[in-house]
């Protein structure tokens, strides 16, 4: 019997212990390697850290064709982005830092570079908040038996208040 080995040179150690984590306790803020969570001082550096790691889990997801690891990983880049629009300049240097990550295969069509150009165009007409909501839909690409999570983008106009 012949034992098929799939190389992915383009993952790192790291990233492919995050998905071990996951895989283990369907979380990754456990993880020792993951960076700071929400809630900790942090810095530019930090926060591109954290969404690079994010960006990377996704594309493994990807390319192991594990889509409830990409369905989380979805959930945990919406949560985030949702989390660094109150972020005095966070979420749109944070993206620009990210931004040869996101498009690092520019002839693939992905959910991701559609969730982070949602993203950049809703901050960047000015309003006041990005939101990334998920639900649950049942995924007809693969016959209906999986469920997927549809990224939907909320969007509410700023109204100041005087």
């Amino acid at each position: 019997m012949a034992v098929l080995i799939k190389q992915f040179p383009n993952i790192s150690v790291e990233i492919f212990t995050l998905f071990l984590v996951w895989l283990s306790t369907g979380d990754l803020n456990n993880a020792k390697n993951f960076t700071l969570s929400p809630g900790s001082a942090f810095d530019l550096e930090d926060s591109s850290q954290k969404l690079s790691q994010l960006i990377r889990c996704y594309h493994l997801s990807e390319d192991l064709i594990t889509r409830p690891f990409q369905n989380y990983i979805a959930d945990q880049i919406c949560d985030y982005l949702d989390y660094l629009v109150d972020k005095e300049g966070l979420l749109e240097k944070t993206i620009i830092r990210n931004i040869p990550l996101i498009y690092a295969d520019v002839l693939k069509e992905t959910r991701l570079k559609c969730l982070f150009e949602d993203a950049i165009v809703t901050y960047g007409f000015g309003f006041l908040e990005w939101s990334g909501r998920r639900s649950d839909s049942k995924d007809q690409r693969t016959g209906g038996g999986t469920y997927a999570v549809s990224v939907e983008l909320g969007v509410r106009e700023y109204v100041q208040v005087s």
